[in-house]
């Protein structure tokens, strides 16, 4: 039975499991989302087996630009917050290294990474961002019963992402992922008002 524990550092919390062995093949989850004042962006990373349990967690603190930022950076302002203040430094703090991160935001998928990183969201709700992308569509198989769009800075890191996110699909949907991060971060939040 893994026990877990929590702790505080620099402004993310880690939870994982303590006995957790490692394991050849590690999914990366990076998830950013409003904050519930509407005041500001939220980051979570989450790296989990291929069968979509969990092995690390870290969540950073809302970013809030004030209103001399937020002229500044004009329509700049979010795809910076998202990519150089959240996903850069999250991403930085894994202590796994996943073979493959997929996010939920398409302003991350230029960031620079040691691993293939990929926009994933179900078929249904899926528009492509830039029709200069290369995107793929991968059918309902095992475990997930909708089909998922993928899009990607580059036609290579796509490939090696639809193949590795057909295997994660036999076992779970890797878009709920992201939906358990936004809920675990709430109860965060209800527990330490760094989070809210």
């Amino acid at each position: 039975m893994s026990t877990f524990s929590h702790a505080a550092s620099e402004g993310f919390a880690i939870v994982e499991p303590h006995d957790s062995a490692p394991l050849k093949s590690w999914l990366g989850f990076l998830a950013l989302f409003d904050s519930k004042d509407g005041h500001g962006r939220c980051g979570a990373a989450m790296v989990t087996n291929m069968l979509g349990e969990p092995l690390e967690f870290r969540v950073s603190e809302p970013m809030r630009p004030s209103a001399v930022q937020r002229a500044l950076y004009g329509d700049r302002l979010w795809p910076y917050v998202d990519a150089e203040l959240i996903a850069n430094r999250l991403l930085g703090e894994l202590r796994r290294s996943p073979t493959l991160i997929l996010t939920n935001r398409v302003s991350v998928l230029d960031v620079a990474s040691k691993t293939t990183l990929c926009f994933v969201t179900h078929a249904n709700v899926f528009q492509r961002s830039d029709a200069a992308r290369p995107c793929r569509q991968l059918e309902a198989v095992g475990a997930t019963k909708r089909a998922l769009a993928l899009e990607s800075a580059t036609g290579a890191s796509l490939a090696s992402c639809a193949e590795q996110v057909a295997n994660a699909m036999r076992q779970f949907d890797p878009v709920e992922a992201f939906a358990r991060m936004e809920t675990a971060y709430g109860k965060l939040a209800e527990s330490d008002g760094r989070y809210r």
